[in-house]
């Protein structure tokens, strides 16, 4: 193609139309707008184009230049698409609502939608829309999180989303420099709208592991919800239920596979380097040495007290803990010597530690994590051409990983810098992926850090087997593979899955070389297996995490009967709700169905469920739920005989949920209850809050000396409480009355104009929070004072 012919072309002609001059649009705009596109494809004369908009649920039809010829609907996140020009029709994956759709090319009519099979868990089903869905999460129906969040992770650029017009944000309760004496832990800091250029970062494994974002200055996801109107334009924020299912997705997603360690998931002794442009600079001299292959076992020794590089005393792993990389969620306590852990936040959040220390222009910094190192490779400045623009730090300023290792505060071995870098370097590389030394409450040098979601090394590596005469090289395979999964029981298993005549057949490894069959009375030792393969009898092994082998391997719907005995016994091995009715060597009949079921909101994350039992040879209750309003139903757990009560403590407060019971024995299920429906109560009320906290600042410009507070008000759960009219009296050089009403982060923000008074003071007094005087009930965990003075 030549240059002169390439150019941008925006296939959202709504939009462009206005100039994107509007931040929101009318509902029907939006849902002409194409989201994440994903797949495209041309005809034979390349005249007419079809592109899928995995975001936004429809296809676009395009000329050669771009130009919109039709928008059609199709099912849920369209990635995948396919033209047979033969036949004049086009199919399209629908990747979230589990289907094809087959699209007349001429006319643009849906001909068809065939659903197929999918064992996506339900909370990736439920909350991954939150995630992707242009239409329901911006005002303008293209854009998403995962816009930049692409498929949960980073687009690899820096954004400034500093706000002129937001407030300065007090967080309290956080972590800062706890482990740094003499540095004294800081109880609250102060965060300021403006925040600079900063990298997208990952979503993956994120919950759990607050705060959240660059600075520490999200207490959780919780807080994000504003990021829906503020940044992407939406007309309402998420509801608590809608964040829940967010946040359950997002806790879903684990690290890959680490490409940089050995598929027994050890770390390498020969990590190559070369194909990555990474060098050692001299801070003293500027020399430049191109790094080639780096010894990641021996990197983890200088990352840890072993051969601890740090000049200040401190190694590494003190402030970058296994298995994340984040700092502790604990204090050090010099009265025991021991690693404290911090207490749990009102949404379940940890407080990973922050630092004031570093010398960059944010202060503080959550310590970021290392698991992701190997995901921004690409920026060299030493090169002429890059694939990225953005490399390490909070803004992306640093180029290259061994560019950050060479600096001056790490205390490299004299004369051995470069291998130290290299080492280093390798084991950034390679860090996600788990199998870090632990952390130890009475060790100061390395305290216990947050547990990891990473992938082992081994996960999705496959081999096939074409012949019983195994190759020298099947014999070598298959060794590392049963050996690796001896070595990490807890994080792989092996399944296997064999061609035959009439279909294919599934095992695993059930251990000691047994390997269980689809059939569930069937088993034969892995010799018999290997002998068994041949012509049309391939079998393929692969490596799935732990906790998978069962699903993957014989039971695909994941009902508890095993794909083969379904299919001779009439049901549908991918319908988990298409049981047998007998079992195979049951002698019970189906149990009666329990009666009078009930549901009883005993608190805002506490339901109550009863029944009567009716039967008297079940093997135990089944528990389901739904939301009233979406009944999409979910197991949410069992108890055995007799047993006629149930608490499910996994719900959200102010929901409304139906539930139902059913028994069940080797002989199948019983039918189900009544579906009774409770609604659980809204936390908290702006008649009962807490004064948080309170925080007072001074501050100088040209025409004098300022003042400025801000008062935190939580309700009685702990959690921030938005809309609450707080009043009060000021004192000092400029005095007065003063109202106003907390945000979104239950922050009431109070400014006192200038004052030329050498060494002024001011006192703030609450005179009243909410609609007159409601109760201020008392906190014996934090600060209860109703004034305080600066300075």
């Amino acid at each position: 193609v030549a240059a002169a012919t390439v150019g941008a072309v925006d296939l959202n002609p709504d939009l462009v139309a206005t100039g994107y001059a509007n931040s929101s649009e009318p509902q029907a705009t939006r849902n002409r707008s194409l989201g994440d596109p994903r797949g495209i494809v041309w005809d034979s004369t390349g005249t007419l184009g079809w592109v899928t908009g995995m975001g936004s649920n429809n296809v676009a039809k395009i000329t050669a230049v771009g130009g919109r010829l039709a928008t059609i609907e199709v099912g849920a996140g369209p990635t995948g698409v396919a033209l047979d020009e033969a036949r004049i029709r086009v199919y399209v994956l629908n990747k979230f609502s589990g289907s094809v759709s087959t699209i007349d090319a001429a006319s643009d009519a849906v001909l068809a939608e065939e659903r197929f099979f999918d064992p996506t868990p339900l909370a990736v089903k439920r909350g991954r829309k939150h995630l992707y869905d242009t239409h329901r999460t911006s005002g303008l129906g293209q854009a998403s999180c995962a816009s930049c969040h692409i498929d949960g992770k980073k687009d690899r650029l820096a954004w400034d989303l500093g706000n002129p017009t937001g407030d300065l944000k007090v967080v309290h309760g956080d972590n800062i420099d706890y482990l740094m004496s003499p540095v004294v832990p800081t109880n609250s800091t102060t965060f300021h709208p403006m925040k600079g250029p900063m990298t997208t970062q990952t979503l993956q494994d994120i919950i759990g592991k607050e705060p959240l974002h660059w600075r520490g200055d999200r207490l959780g996801i919780e807080e994000f919800n504003g990021a829906f109107t503020g940044l992407l334009g939406d007309d309402q924020l998420l509801s608590a239920r809608e964040m829940q299912e967010f946040e359950d997705f997002l806790a879903s997603i684990w690290f890959p596979p680490n490409p940089f360690r050995s598929k027994t998931n050890a770390l390498r002794t020969d990590v190559d380097l070369s194909h990555l442009n990474l060098h050692h600079e001299d801070p003293n001299t500027g020399a430049v040495t191109a790094l080639t292959t780096g010894n990641a076992k021996r990197g983890l020794d200088l990352y840890m007290p072993t051969l601890g590089i740090r000049q200040d005393g401190l190694h590494c792993v003190t402030c970058h803990t296994n298995d994340v990389g984040i700092g502790a969620d604990y204090g050090f306590d010099t009265t025991t010597n021991q690693w404290v852990p911090m207490p749990i936040g009102p949404h379940g959040e940890i407080h990973s530690m922050l630092n004031s220390a570093d010398p960059n222009t944010q202060r503080p910094l959550k310590i970021p994590q290392v698991r992701d190192m190997h995901q921004k490779t690409g920026f060299d400045l030493l090169a002429l051409r890059n694939t990225q623009g953005f490399g390490y730090t909070h803004d992306g300023a640093v180029d290259t990983i061994s560019h950050f290792l060479s600096e001056i505060v790490f205390n490299h071995t004299p004369g051995n810098e470069v291998q130290d870098v290299a080492d280093l370097s390798a084991l950034m590389l390679s860090y996600s992926g788990s199998g870090m030394p632990k952390g130890d409450v009475s060790d100061p040098d390395v305290p216990p850090g947050p547990i990891g979601k990473n992938s082992h090394a081994g996960v999705g590596f496959q081999w096939t087997i074409r012949s019983s005469q195994l190759s020298s090289e099947d014999v070598l395979i298959l060794t590392e593979m049963f050996a690796q999964e001896a070595a990490a029981p807890d994080d792989i298993a092996i399944v296997v899955k064999q061609n035959h005549p009439s279909g294919q057949s599934g095992w695993y490894h059930a251990g000691n070389f047994v390997m269980q069959s689809s059939v569930a009375a069937y088993s034969m030792p892995l010799v018999d297996l290997l002998n068994s393969i041949g012509p049309g009898k391939e079998a393929t092994f692969l490596v799935v995490p732990d906790g998978t082998k069962v699903r993957i391997g014989v039971d695909r719907d994941a009902d508890g009967w095993f794909d083969a005995d379904e299919v001779r016994l009439g049901t549908d091995p991918v319908d988990p709700f298409s049981v047998p009715p007998g079992g195979l060597a049951c002698t019970q009949s189906i149990p009666a169905a329990p009666t009078a079921a009930a549901a009883t909101a005993i608190g805002p994350y506490t339901v109550n469920v009863t029944w009567v039992d009716a039967s008297a040879n079940e093997t135990g209750f089944a528990i389901e739920r739904a939301w009233s309003d979406s009944p999409q139903w979910e197991l949410v757990g069992d108890v055995p005989a007799g047993v006629t009560a149930f608490v499910d403590d996994s719900v959200s407060s102010a929901t409304g949920y139906l539930y139902r019971v059913r028994s069940f024995n080797c002989a199948g299920h019983s039918s189900r209850t009544t579906t009774p429906a409770t609604t659980t109560p809204a936390l908290g009320s702006v008649t009962s809050v807490h004064i948080h906290a309170i925080e007072l600042n001074m501050y100088e410009i040209a025409s004098g000396t300022g003042a400025y507070g801000t008062f935190q008000i939580v309700d009685d759960q702990g959690r921030n409480v938005a809309g609450v009219q707080v009043d009060i009296a000021v004192t000092g050089p400029t005095v007065g009355a003063l109202t106003s009403t907390t945000n979104d982060q239950g922050q009431a923000l109070f400014v006192m104009p200038e004052t030329t008074v050498p060494n002024p003071s001011w006192t703030f007094s609450i005179v009243a929070v909410g609609a007159g005087d409601p109760t201020v009930f008392h906190d014996a965990g934090s600060d209860n004072e109703t004034s305080e003075s600066v300075p």
